[in-house]
């Protein structure tokens, strides 16, 4: 670990959100961003002798929990939710040993390569992604695949500190162990409810929730989780996915027990417990009919065979309620702030997931409600074209949102293979991205598929721009060009100076 300087300190203050609940001391976010100033140098100093001495000061192991109804009867404790409220100073001091963490688990490989949670660079669209190619990729092969989605019992909270230090010692980060052994052991927390504060209680085991590091040290402690299992999994934090397939139904079933026993054992060894109550399981075979219930993983709903029917309808739903509001505003408030509102309460849901979901057919109907809502906010009427208003207001339409999504997930991969390079001899399209065959139509709107379709589309001297002004071209480029469908751009030759930026 390293000792830091005051405007470290300012960076990471000033990227707090400015929350107004308050901690053990009395403390909240925005009070602590608006008085950093007064206390900086203290600040500084009291975080570096963390980091040299080892020690975590236990004034800043006690959260506060406040408990937040859900439904039900009021009387009932299973009716709330636990809401853990870590000191502030406590989340400053755990962001400043996070960043050197992460960097030494990245530098050194530690992470285990299925985990996508709380990795830089990675997020839960890459662990969609993940989860979808491997399913497209068993229909291309003929296989069906059966995916078994776990839920681990009060998973942070089960956390053997023990087991955890040996990990952070095997790591080759044990010159910290005495400061990760300091913040996780004796640790304590009290209950607040309308005023009245329950006496402290001792934490024995877990990692704290609410907390900054407590989620990456979870993240950690699953690194050889992959180690045991013969088949494909993902990891969100604590969220474990496991993927079997096979084209004979036999074989798939027996190794679909096998992964389940494994995930078993290896839990059971890291004194961790899966919830088979909520563990459930789910079968994707490209010839099945949509009548059974679509599985949510990581906010989408993802059925059998991956037409996105439900999903789309399930966005319908969240985006009507976004137009009814923005409906609302139209006469109330000037188009800044109108086009604020689209883009925190319309285009965000939108936009969510769209890489994988965006060529389906069903995403006419999110397009139409696009349409509807960008008219609303141009005062214009129902049959009113409205395609040049995507671009006076500054809005990508859906398709260019998609293709955006697609060129910025191609050019931020590593590695890319490009025709040349694949093959020995003189091709045509040398300086294209490597597109493998694939057997299926359905195959082609894959992220991994149509990303290089749309990205060997481009001229060469924008395909070769470094990633931030790749990304400020593309993105005036798709702002100037209102696409209605992927064709549009698919089927026209561009060359350099329909990039140029204005």
């Amino acid at each position: 670990m390293k000792n830091i300087k005051e405007e470290d300190i300012i960076e990471i203050v000033a990227g707090m959100k400015g929350k107004t609940s308050t901690d053990y001391f009395g403390f909240s976010n925005l009070f602590i961003k608006k008085t950093i100033q007064s206390f900086i140098t203290p600040l500084t100093l009291l975080i570096n002798r963390c980091i040299t001495s080892g020690h975590f000061p236990e004034t800043l192991k006690i959260t506060k929990i406040i408990p937040v109804h859900k439904k039900g009867d009021l009387n009932e404790a299973e009716n709330y939710r636990p809401i853990a409220l870590v000191p502030v100073i406590s989340k400053i001091i755990e962001r400043v040993i996070a960043k050197q963490l992460l960097q030494y688990f990245e530098d050194n490989k530690l992470f285990s390569k299925d985990q996508y949670g709380y990795r830089q660079g990675r997020s839960t669209i890459d662990a969609i992604i993940a989860l979808v190619e491997e399913i497209m990729d068993a229909f291309e092969n003929k296989d069906v695949c059966k995916i078994t989605f776990c839920d681990l019992s009060r998973a942070f909270d089960m956390v053997s500190h023990d087991i955890l230090m040996k990990l952070v010692v095997s790591s080759g980060y044990e010159q910290s162990l005495s400061l990760f052994r300091s913040f996780l052991y004796n640790r304590s927390q009290y209950v607040y409810i309308k005023g009245y504060s329950s006496s402290l209680r001792e934490i024995k085991r877990g990692v704290p929730q609410g907390s900054v590091l407590g989620p990456i040290l979870f993240t950690f402690l699953s690194t050889d989780v992959g180690k045991y299992l013969p088949e494909k999994l993902i990891l969100f934090a604590d969220d474990t996915t496991l993927i079997s397939r096979d084209g004979n139904r036999n074989q798939l079933e027996q190794k679909t027990r096998t992964n389940i026993t494994l995930f078993e054992e290896w839990l059971h060894s890291n004194e961790l417990i899966l919830n088979k109550n909520k563990t459930y399981q789910k079968e994707f075979n490209i010839r099945a009919k949509i009548t059974d219930e679509p599985v949510k993983f990581l906010g989408l709903h993802i059925d059998s065979s991956l037409t996105w029917k439900v999903h789309t309808l399930k966005l319908r739903e969240e985006l009507s309620k976004a137009i009814y509001l923005i409906r609302k505003l139209k006469d109330e408030v000037p188009e800044e702030i109108m086009k604020t509102a689209y883009f925190g309460i319309f285009q965000s849901k939108m936009a969510y997931g769209i890489i994988v979901w965006g060529a389906a057919t069903e995403a006419n109907i999110i397009f139409k409600l696009q349409k509807k809502v960008v008219r609303i906010m141009a005062n214009k009427g129902p049959r009113d074209t409205c395609r040049q208003l995507f671009s006076q207001l500054g809005i990508m339409t859906l398709s260019s949102l998609y293709i955006y999504k697609n060129l910025m997930y191609l050019k931020e991969k590593e590695n890319i293979v490009t025709r040349g390079e694949q093959y020995t001899y003189n091709t045509r399209s040398k300086d294209n991205v490597y597109l493998p065959f694939t057997r299926l139509v359905k195959s082609n709107s894959n992220p991994n598929t149509m990303s290089v379709k749309l990205f060997n589309k481009l001229p060469l001297k924008i395909k070769q721009l470094k990633s931030s002004e790749f990304k400020k071209t593309i993105n005036n480029f798709l702002m100037k060009n209102s696409f209605y469908n992927i064709n549009e751009y698919l089927e026209n030759n561009w060359i350099d100076r329909q990039f140029a930026l204005d």
